[in-house]
């Protein structure tokens, strides 16, 4: 039987639209799409306005198929006239009223003046114009931020121009900067020297201001999130072979790899031992110990300066790996990169090799890259920096990446995919097999923020912790940050740009062979760097070793849980989803958790702000691990708030885990207590910033707060 009929025009294309609450996100998604299929429709509906006298034929052929379209025309078999019939019937009756209208509109326009006729032309084009551009723009907005945040954004912007409410929105956006910058720091800031003394003062007197200063600084010790990442018995020699290291060449410079070759094999073996971690070789252990530092001091020369890199050629690091997937498979797994001067710096090479490298293969000018909502803020520099359109991927109730939403972002414009291993916010590592195969799928690049979990979860998976893939062992992975100031306890303003292949990294460097100052070339943002950090890193992953990390690994990995397992013992928090690795987030569905860390900053925390959800998070380090025996042992005792106080009456020594869940207890008691909203600090900012829906008023802030530090 012939199936039925119900409309001679093709379907429309059909749009995949998500559940309500991903509508907006949909929405932007679909209409590149949208936009690619409606321009070969209206092309040809155009040509047929233009030429319908033409391409109507004799009215003579219309009887041999039926005189109207809804005439009776024999329906039973494909293969009979009657099916087609119908459809050259409506052909014909379609050309037929658009010739009927091409000439109402001659006949028309015949009555006005070809000079008028020109003129309205070239209004049209021009007018037409300008509003194809403010369509693009609005599009590019919407598919960045979303249909909803878009309007609302539009709407502050027009309420603004109300008469009287600029001048409101002002009066209180002062009153917030006056509270951020205000008091006794504005006191204290009118006693900053303003420029250089008439004579210098000797060393001892400089050295003493500084010591003056520094001991005004916060109490830190044990009691930051994150922050300083050493700790422990080992505190002090460490940082004296780190400050010793510092020293020893404070003079030198990368940017000159042929006056100091020294440097220049530092970073070749601090980016390769750190490769090899992280999949980019085929015995990890090969890069340490007794025989390591040889076939490491033979890898490649990163350097670049001033009159061409002289690096000599190297070699691979890893044997290869396999074809691996998305763009960084050709030529197989040659893992190479660069050191930088931290996660953020990392993480803008990568976006600007990949935009680069996308380019010259594909041929991209309007580059895209997709991120996670919980991934770092770099990216939002990077975007800035390097012009490449940043499209936002929500998370699941898992707190990871939705795969499908970043596959419904995925277009031919798309240049990198953003993954964490783990997410700063809660500490979980999105899922990067699936993003690798999408990756593979766009022949696009994936980058994988490490730069937190870059020292703990090779270690971690050593030891036993159940974790997905998250390296170049991976298929799409074509880069990885990682930070060697962090876990890896290297000297601060050191991380590590790894990527797949040599290929790739090219992009990432940049020469000038026009200068007048001679040919130059260097591999990062910065020109000179300080030789003195390569080498305090290079000392300090030597002196630790593969045995050293994964001591450490063990003893923040059982801190972590142990602090998570005390927070979902107290009542009115609770921990956010699972973390893989040493960031513990904990939030509130009935307090208001900024209060929550305002309390906590008043017993001497300084715990980590986050929003989307508003929560507060710790993450764990040296610092807060030497009590972790004790914690277990004692984990009831440690709670009680009395105990601890009597503890620092006496002046004994508080370790920072068994000090922690106490102190969070109480503060959860002190605002569950009391109702009234905390007037300074930082709770009322980070609730306004939560709840305003006004972005640029919080941005506006955030500028204001910035502006005021210097």
């Amino acid at each position: 039987m012939a199936p039925a009929i119900t409309s001679p025009l093709p379907p429309l294309p059909s749009l995949a639209i998500s559940p309500p609450i991903r509508v907006s996100r949909s929405l932007q998604n679909s209409s590149p799409r949208l936009s690619r299929t409606a321009f070969p429709i209206l092309l040809p509906l155009l040509l047929v306005l233009l030429f319908a006298d033409r391409l109507t034929p004799p009215a003579a052929a219309l009887p041999h198929y039926g005189a109207v379209p809804g005439g009776s025309c024999p329906m039973n078999n494909w293969s009979d006239n009657g099916y087609w019939g119908v459809i050259e019937a409506r052909a014909h009756a379609a050309l037929a009223a658009a010739q009927e209208w091409r000439g109402a509109a001659n006949e028309a326009l015949g009555r006005v003046e070809p000079m008028q006729l020109l003129v309205a032309a070239l209004l049209a084009a021009v007018v037409g114009g300008k509003l194809a551009q403010v369509a693009g723009a609005a599009g590019a907005q919407i598919r960045s931020k979303g249909l909803v945040p878009t309007l609302t954004a539009l709407f502050f912007s027009l309420i603004r121009l109300l008469p009287g409410v600029k001048a409101y929105i002002q009066e209180q956006q002062d009153k917030a900067r006056a509270q951020i910058v205000g008091g006794s720091s504005s006191r204290e800031r009118a006693q900053w020297r303003k420029r250089l003394p008439d004579v210098g003062a000797e060393a001892e007197e400089v050295l003493g201001e500084m010591r003056a200063l520094r001991d005004k600084d916060k109490a830190w010790q044990g009691r930051c999130s994150g922050t300083v990442y050493v700790g422990g018995e080992s505190y002090e020699k460490h940082m004296k072979l780190i400050a010793d290291a510092y020293t020893m060449f404070q003079h030198t410079n990368p940017l000159h790899p042929d006056v100091f070759p020294s440097i220049t094999r530092f970073e070749a073996e601090v980016v390769a031992m750190t490769a090899a971690l992280l999949g980019g070789g085929s015995h990890p252990e090969a890069s340490w110990g007794d025989g390591g530092s040889d076939s490491a001091a033979n890898g490649e020369e990163n350097g670049g300066g001033k009159g061409g890199a002289k690096g000599a050629k190297g070699v691979k690091r890893g044997e290869k790996a396999g074809k691996g997937g998305g763009s960084g498979g050709e030529g197989g797994l040659e893992v190479c990169g660069n050191v930088t001067s931290g996660g953020s710096e990392s993480i803008l090479m990568a976006v600007k090799a990949s935009r680069d490298y996308m380019r010259a293969k594909k041929g991209i000018t309007r580059p895209e890259m997709i991120v996670p909502v919980s991934a770092h803020a770099a990216y939002d520099k990077a975007a800035e920096y390097f012009q490449v359109q940043l499209l936002r991927a929500p998370v699941a109730d898992d707190w990871c990446v939705e795969v499908d939403a970043v596959r419904r972002l995925c277009t031919r414009n798309t240049v990198l995919i953003v993954a964490s291993a783990p997410g700063f916010p809660h500490g979980i590592i999105d899922p990067i097999p699936e993003l690798g195969e999408i990756a593979a799928r766009w022949g696009t690049c994936l980058h994988v923020d490490c730069c937190l979990g870059g020292f703990v979860l090779p270690f971690a998976k050593k030891l036993g912790y159940p974790l997905p893939p998250f390296d170049f062992s991976v298929p799409g992975v074509t880069s990885i940050s990682v930070d060697c100031h962090k876990y890896g306890l290297a000297p601060k303003g050191t991380s590590v740009v790894l990527y797949r292949n040599r290929e790739i990294r090219k992009h990432q460097f940049c020469a000038v062979t026009e200068w007048s100052g001679g040919l130059y070339v260097s591999p990062s943002v910065s020109g000179s760097r300080s030789g003195a950090l390569i080498a305090g890193a290079w000392a300090a992953m030597r002196s630790i070793g593969m045995q050293g990390y994964m001591d450490i690994t063990r003893r923040l990995m059982e801190a972590s849980k142990a602090v998570a397992a005390g927070i979902s013992r107290i009542k009115g928090v609770h921990v956010v989803g699972q973390p893989d690795m040493t960031v513990v987030a904990l939030a509130s569905d009935h307090l208001d958790i900024y209060r929550v860390n305002d309390a906590m900053s008043q017993k001497g925390w300084a715990l980590s702000a986050l929003h989307k959800p508003a929560s507060i998070h710790l993450c764990v380090t040296l610092q807060h691990v030497d009590a972790v025996d004790t914690f277990l042992a004692d984990l009831q005792a440690a709670v009680d708030e009395a105990a601890v106080s009597e503890m620092s009456a006496q002046g004994g020594h508080v370790d920072a885990v068994d000090t922690f869940l106490p102190d969070l207890q109480a503060a959860v008691d002190e605002v569950r207590l009391s109702p009234s909203p905390l007037s300074q600090g930082m709770a009322p900012i980070y609730g306004a910033g939560n709840r305003m829906p006004d972005r640029g008023a919080v941005k506006e802030l955030l500028l204001d707060y910035m502006d005021s530090l210097t």
